[in-house]
C-alpha cells in the first residue's frame, strides 16, 4: 500500500515511509461491511510491525470464500489508544484519512 497526501493537488506527496517510520503512532484499520460475507483482511507476512509487535496493516491479504460484494472502509488512525478492535471506535485516536472501496468478487 502506498499513502499519498493530495491536500495540494499541485504537490502530491508520498507519505508512506513517514507512516511506516511513525508506526507506533499510527494504525491502519479496515472496516468490512456486512454485505461482504466470507470476506476477511489479514496482516501479510511482510507487514510492518510496531515496537510491540502489532501489525500496521500497510501490507495485507484479502480473501473470500466465494462470490460477494460490498464495501471496505480504510482508515489511517493517528495515535490510537488501542491497536486491536472490530470497529473504528475501538481504536480511539484521530482519523488522518478515511477511504471507501467497492469490492466485487466473482
Amino acid at each position: 500500500m502506498f499513502i499519498y497526501n493530495d491536500t495540494d493537488p499541485n504537490n502530491i506527496e508520498d507519505i508512506t515511509l513517514e507512516v511506516i517510520e511513525e508506526k507506533d503512532e499510527h494504525q491502519i484499520f479496515y472496516a468490512i461491511t456486512d454485505e461482504l460475507s466470507g470476506f476477511s483482511i489479514k496482516s501479510a507476512s511482510d507487514d510492518t510491525l510496531d515496537s510491540n509487535g502489532s501489525p500496521l496493516f500497510n501490507k495485507t491479504t484479502w480473501t473470500t470464500t466465494g462470490e460477494t460484494s460490498g464495501d471496505v472502509v480504510g482508515y489511517l488512525i493517528h495515535e490510537p489508544t488501542s491497536k486491536t478492535g472490530n470497529t473504528r471506535t475501538d481504536f480511539g485516536g484521530a482519523t488522518d484519512f478515511e477511504i471507501e472501496f467497492e469490492v466485487h468478487v466473482e
